[in-house]
């Protein structure tokens, strides 16, 4: 089939949850289907990146930039969007789409996430269109634990203001995706016609490691792009309220923390916290910390952080919040600690003898292997899209 890929981001490089799942699934489903992508970048340095997506037909980039802009907030203030969705309401994406769904050709219309919406013309051809979360939900728990009290109502406005407009993408939609049952559940009151589409993990990429439990504790991880506000909110409940009670206990033991914009408020060499931002080779760090600590309040969807860790062989401690959108088992694929008591309790489990940290890992890498290939997704959504275009 010929499908339009319409995404909110260019799919490389990987470096936010978003680029990582567009990218694999594009790669994959290239082999089945002639794809071409519209995409928006942030910058022209993306538009140089296209020889990266060699396996798709072809590639046609609009110009977006920074949301935070004045005529972006005044289009918001004066306008049906909210921020996140006028800051996609883009004339010239609408035209090429325009001039390209006029030509004919296509079997289906693609998009990734909801929020592009504006962008779209009218289209007479099966539109699928794809969550990453539960959009408004996260901007809800952002709202709530955001550091500026002043903002918070603002926050909490565009968070009513999203909801309004997922409900109303998704009706219109002929087919929609979520990337795990309880996101699906919530979703599927605004269209029944829906598919669990989970994310995934490269599990060439990110090779299993196997450990010698007990172990003697060095490095415990956080990584993740910080431009994505769960992973903030998640390093500062680590930080503040989690670390000092392990580092008590352990007071040998560092904390690295590694990702796009890590906040380098945190670094602390003497506290044993070091912010150490973009690495060249993360599968490397995950292959020599003892430990993956993901304390995360709220958030949506799944987290890549989880499924790469799980496929590397680290162990895992998060939050119920942390690991949701997983076919997980507490003690059989990874720990859930919510206190500072309970994470301190979890690590301390790693030097301990008889813990099933061992066995932990090893399940934990057979469940990614068996549920979260890659190829396996991508062919989910080829299903749903040879289905929806019928």
């Amino acid at each position: 089939m010929r499908i339009l890929f319409v995404s909110a981001v260019f799919p490389y490089p990987l470096t936010s949850g978003g680029q990582v799942r567009i990218y694999h699934l594009l790669k994959v489903l290239s082999k089945k289907h002639r794809i071409t992508l519209f995409s928006f970048i942030r910058s022209d340095r993306e538009r140089d990146l296209t020889g990266r997506l060699p396996f798709l037909k072809e590639i046609k980039t609009a110009y977006r930039g920074k949301r935070l802009t004045l005529p972006y907030l005044y289009r918001t203030l004066t306008g049906p969007y909210p921020l996140l969705l006028t800051s996609y309401d883009n004339a010239r994406m609408r035209e090429m789409l325009t001039e390209e769904t006029a030509a004919g050709g296509y079997d289906l219309v693609h998009i990734e996430p909801f929020y592009v919406y504006p962008s779209l013309p009218r289209i007479s051809i099966p539109l699928v269109v794809a969550e990453h979360n539960i959009e408004h939900v996260v901007y809800k728990g952002t709202a709530d634990t955001f550091g500026f009290a002043l903002l918070r109502p603002l926050l909490r406005w565009e968070s009513r203001r999203i909801g309004e407009w997922e409900g109303k993408v998704l009706k219109n939609a002929d087919a929609v995706t979520a990337v795990s049952a309880a996101d699906a559940g919530y979703l599927r009151q605004f269209n029944p016609r829906l598919a669990v589409i989970e994310n995934g993990v490269d599990t060439v990429k990110f090779s299993y490691r196997a450990r010698n439990f007990p172990v003697e504790l060095k490095t415990v991880l956080f990584f993740g792009n910080f431009l994505w506000y769960p992973n903030v909110e998640a390093v500062t409940r680590l930080v503040r309220g989690i670390w000092p009670d392990i580092r008590k206990r352990f007071p040998d033991l560092a904390l690295r923390i590694v990702g796009n914009r890590a906040p380098r408020r945190f670094n602390r060499p003497r506290e044993g916290i070091n912010v150490v931002g973009v690495v060249p080779d993360i599968v490397s760090e995950l292959h020599h910390a003892d430990c993956l600590l993901a304390p995360f309040g709220f958030s949506g969807g799944t987290k890549y952080k989880l499924l790469e860790s799980m496929a590397a062989g680290l162990p895992v401690i998060t939050t119920y919040a942390g690991a949701s959108g997983l076919q997980f088992s507490d003690n059989e694929h990874l720990k859930i600690a919510e206190t500072p008591a309970e994470f301190l309790s979890a690590v301390a489990t790693l030097t301990q003898r008889n813990s099933g940290w061992s066995r932990i890992t090893g399940n934990a890498r057979k469940l990614v292997e068996e549920r979260y290939c890659w190829e396996a997704i991508g062919q989910k959504l080829s299903d749903l899209w040879e289905k929806t275009a019928k």
